[in-house]
């Protein structure tokens, strides 16, 4: 069962840009594969649960918070490493936490939101796209330091491309955070986020620094809560998201 508009034989050739659609509700499944039959970025399938690793992404729609946490974490665990973005009916902060947390990639409710669909996983396959492209060329990098005629003296590595610093401005009474010109209204939450990190600008901050320091939250606890709020304050940054950087083993910093 199939839906969408086929794709060149280029597009076929480079990479199978199908992505596949399960999970036990039955009727938003059937209502997110009529809605991405409409996309020209790629083809949108049932998935055979046989093969899951011949979809460039799933999108799991569940009808229960606790059978969408049980089937992200089955799927993470029986190897799936491609994006999965989940789709409920539950419109709220915490689903999405609970989604992400379990091993999802994003989470949208349905139908609130069904026309994101397509934008949100063509942005996950392209991200997916470029993290192998990167991981790809830095093991034939490592592979072969050596210039092309075979002499090591002559290799010069690729200069990393120079970041400008954004100017940020934190109004702490108004809530609002101007980067650029452009101001954004904050959250409580996100407010005390961004001041923490401000303070200690071009530092790594763990997840945990941050629960303990912002939230008054144990050294034990969970960090989805932190995840959570950095994702919507990276969304509502826009163009200036990249003032907010995450990585998985250091934390979070604040290059403005």
């Amino acid at each position: 069962m199939s839906g969408g508009r086929g794709l060149s034989s280029q597009q076929a050739d480079d990479v199978a840009l199908t992505v596949g659609i399960t999970g036990d509700d039955d009727a938003l499944c059937g209502l997110i594969l009529h809605r991405l039959a409409r996309s020209d970025s790629f083809r949108s399938c049932i998935a055979d649960r046989d093969a899951l690793d011949d979809y460039c992404a799933l999108l799991l729609a569940q009808s229960s918070s606790a059978g969408m946490c049980t089937e992200l974490k089955q799927l993470r665990r029986a190897g799936y490493t491609g994006p999965i973005l989940c789709a409920g009916r539950a419109n709220d902060l915490e689903m999405m936490a609970l989604a992400i947390a379990s091993g999802a990639d994003d989470y949208l409710p349905i139908p609130e939101r069904l026309d994101e669909i397509p934008l949100r996983v063509a942005a996950l396959i392209r991200h997916q796209s470029r993290t192998m492209r990167r991981a790809s060329a830095t093991t034939a990098l490592q592979a072969e330091p050596e210039a092309s005629d075979g002499n090591a003296g002559d290799y010069h590595p690729l200069p990393l491309p120079r970041q400008e610093l954004v100017r940020c401005v934190l109004d702490t009474n108004q809530r609002t955070l101007t980067c650029d010109g452009v101001t954004i209204k904050l959250t409580s939450s996100e407010m005390q986020i961004v001041d923490y990190l401000r303070v200690r600008a071009h530092s790594w901050v763990t997840a945990t620094s941050l629960m303990q320091h912002v939230f008054g939250y144990g050294g034990d606890a969970d960090n989805t809560l932190i995840r959570v709020h950095v994702c919507s304050l990276r969304k509502k940054l826009g163009a200036h998201a990249g003032v907010l950087e995450s990585r998985r083993t250091l934390g979070y910093r604040w290059r403005a």
